[in-house]
């Protein structure tokens, strides 16, 4: 967890590994509060996750700081070869988020870009909400959400799933780039119920 900090903050190259989630509290593997001019949250790894609590939200990477030039989230891998993002061994209501850029501002330039998110096992059917990528960017600038993959993903939930997700009105001089993102091999909701989305936009372009 960051919450302090100005210039440019790094948070890269990171190992979140093997976490035992056994309460219901909300458990976020890389957080960001802080507003420094730039931050670059990129090339993390976030995986082999377990939750044994019925309740609870997980969530991989979150920054909610206002960070008054640039955010770029960039090359994470929640989930992947070596273990998936998190597996549920009781059936969960807690929702799951995968990457959530909240709070930045309009004269900001935001990049959420060439991430994978795979591995999200549910051993008992659950009725979480999942949304993989979230954003709220009121864009004077430019926003690029682009070659990120959601890799042969099974899950088992009644509850709506949601790969892209965005709000926040742009202005005239705004532009919004969502490009080349893909599901790769195959995508399965295991269990009945909920609604299954690409790309939502609640707020207007």
């Amino acid at each position: 967890v960051n919450t302090g900090g100005t210039g440019t903050l790094n948070i890269t190259t990171n190992n979140v590994l093997s976490g035992t989630l056994s309460g219901t509290g909300a458990f976020t593997a890389i957080s960001n509060s802080a507003a420094p001019a730039t931050a670059n949250i990129s090339t993390n790894i976030v995986r082999s996750h377990t939750k044994s609590a019925t309740s609870g939200p997980f969530t991989g990477i979150s920054s909610s700081g206002a960070m008054t030039t640039a955010l770029n989230i960039n090359g994470n891998q929640l989930g992947n070869a070596s273990g998936g993002l998190i597996t549920y061994s009781a059936a969960n209501s807690g929702a799951l988020t995968g990457i959530g850029a909240t709070a930045v501002p309009a004269g900001a330039t935001l990049s959420i870009s060439n991430n994978d998110l795979q591995g999200i096992a549910h051993s008992v059917a659950g009725t979480s909400d999942h949304t993989y990528i979230t954003w709220s960017h009121p864009s004077s600038t430019t926003t690029n959400v682009n070659s990120n993959t959601f890799t042969n993903l099974n899950v088992n939930t009644s509850g709506d799933v949601t790969f892209l997700a965005r709000t926040g009105n742009m202005t005239a001089t705004g532009s919004e780039n969502v490009n080349s993102n893909s599901i790769v091999t195959a995508f399965n909701k295991g269990a009945s119920g909920g609604t299954v989305t690409f790309f939502k936009a609640t707020t207007d372009l």
